[in-house]
């Protein structure tokens, strides 16, 4: 029930009465105290209707109540705590919750086990929505007797007793009373009991229209009884699912789109089960923006009759698949989850037994189709891969066939010849220089900077006459030359094969 009630915390609170300028918001929870009411410090539920002023609002937290009394307020809007679940109220008592002068009450429970006569919800308020009602007793489970025209909508009411689910009377004084009932639950599970009563007396006239409602007697009994007895009541009803009437008197009763056939209901509650004359059967109308169990109000083709939309098996998704390169491929789905919010997941691997899925993906509420895509990677390349879709709702669980999709070839680059370039380096050192050269008869004398191989070259004319080899070291150095005679000569010094030649002359006598 908790999640159920989760997509409504927007509407619970944008539903509600506007509040004057100094209304107060009043906390209850179980087993609160004190009279601060905050949400800080909740006080007993008792002290938060009861103590509360005109336009306050009372919200009251989940779990159970027990009073030891009836509770009466009017004025104000009673409502259970947003996104969570619906709070249970329990009186032993024939009287349990009394609202009245404007009240509205909205996403609660209400049971009282008193076997007499009385009322689990008595009210003479403006609204009742998302609201459970149950009783045991001659009264019934919701009695409206007062009100400007006060609407219950998505609401269940059941009576096990004798009694009445839903009962609408005369006011306690001359006057009128008026009631509307949209997509209304109404059970009577007592053979002597009725789903829906509408008495009227003298003085006191009774007007009740009824939309898109299941007013059911499971026992065989009366799913309407009308007692007009002295003053006018109508009743009007349109597209509602009821069929045994009783009448006293003369009422006026004016049914359109009736649904004769008995619906198929379950569960503590009376949701509807598959194949229920009231699925799709409520028209494109809606009143409510979400049903008694928090579910959008338009599910199926058209809203149902009653106060609980039906929630259809989500339709079997449609799944291709597509490569996205040789380890990924991109699944396409098409979803379409009824009108509910869920959740859909691709299951893959290499055969169809998968062994890998993308987890549950989160779907909104929506109807119709939508087209979705799941990315899978880290797959193998040039491969199969099977697929297969899985969407699930509160509705049940759908799932696509088996496919296959083949992952592509790795791609394969042909060799790239890269032209390689060396580079050399070589150090070129400088040929030692050869100077300061002087030449007598006997010897050629010169310096030399550095340890290098020395030619000397004695030429007569162009013709040499003796070549001298030495490897000398750096520093003044003399070469002896050979005995000669007399004439004009040149002498050269050159330092290894590279360096440049000295040429000095030389005269002899």
């Amino acid at each position: 029930m908790v999640l159920r009630r989760a997509v409504i915390v927007a509407a619970a609170c944008g539903l509600a009465a506007p509040a004057a300028a100094d209304a107060a918001v009043r906390h209850a929870a179980p087993g609160g105290s004190g009279s601060a009411c905050s949400e800080a410090a909740p006080c007993d539920l008792t002290t938060a209707i009861e103590a509360a002023a005109s336009g306050d609002e009372v919200v009251i937290g989940a779990g159970d109540y027990a009073p030891g009394a009836g509770i009466s307020g009017g004025e104000i809007d009673v409502h259970g705590a947003a996104g969570q679940a619906r709070p249970r109220i329990r009186f032993n008592r024939a009287f349990g919750l009394s609202l009245y002068d404007g009240s509205r009450l909205s996403d609660v429970e209400v049971t009282t086990t008193d076997m007499a006569g009385g009322a689990a919800i008595y009210f003479s308020g403006e609204q009742i929505e998302r609201v459970v009602a149950r009783h045991a007793g001659l009264g019934a489970a919701i009695r409206v007797a007062d009100g400007s025209v006060p609407l219950i909508r998505d609401t269940l009411a059941v009576n096990s007793g004798s009694g009445a689910a839903i009962r609408v009377t005369g006011p306690g004084s001359n006057g009128e009373v008026q009631a509307r009932l949209e997509q209304v639950t109404a059970i009577a599970t007592g053979a002597a009991g009725t789903a829906l009563a509408v008495d009227s007396s003298a003085g006191r006239s009774a007007i009740v229209s009824v939309d898109r409602s299941i007013l059911r007697n499971t026992a065989g009994g009366d799913d309407v009884g009308l007692a007009q007895l002295g003053a006018a009541l109508q009743v009007t009803t349109t597209r509602s699912a009821f069929a045994r009437v009783s009448r006293a008197g003369s009422p006026l009763l004016t049914s359109v789109g009736t649904i004769s056939a008995a619906p198929l209901l379950g569960g503590p509650e009376f949701q509807q089960l598959a194949g229920s004359p009231t699925i799709d059967a409520g028209g494109s109308e809606t009143s409510g923006a979400f049903d008694l169990d928090g579910d959008p109000r338009w599910l199926g083709s058209a809203t149902d009759v009653g106060a609980d939309e039906f929630r259809p098996q989500p339709v079997t998704p449609a799944a291709t698949a597509r490569q996205l390169g040789p380890t990924a491929v991109a699944v396409d789905a098409t979803l379409d989850t009824g009108g509910l919010a869920g959740s859909w997941r691709v299951d893959y691997g290499p055969t169809a037994a998968y062994g890998a899925s993308t987890g549950e993906l989160p779907l909104v509420a929506a109807r119709g189709s939508r087209a979705l895509t799941a990315a899978l990677a880290g797959l193998a390349a040039d491969g199969d891969v099977h697929y297969r879709v899985t969407l699930t709702t509160a509705g049940g669980t759908s799932q696509s066939a088996d496919g296959v999709v083949r992952t592509a070839a790795p791609v394969t680059l042909p060799p790239v010849v890269r032209e390689l370039t060396r580079t050399v380096t070589r150090t070129v050192v400088a040929a030692p220089k050869v100077s300061a050269v002087s030449v007598t008869r006997r010897a050629v004398t010169f310096t030399l900077d550095g340890r290098a191989r020395v030619t000397v070259t004695v030429k007569r004319g162009r013709r040499a006459v003796r070549t001298i080899v030495r490897t000398l070291a750096a520093g003044r150095r003399t070469v002896r030359l050979p005995r000669l005679g007399s004439g004009r000569f040149s002498v050269s010094v050159q330092a290894d094969a590279t360096g440049k030649p000295v040429v000095k002359p030389l005269r002899i006598r």
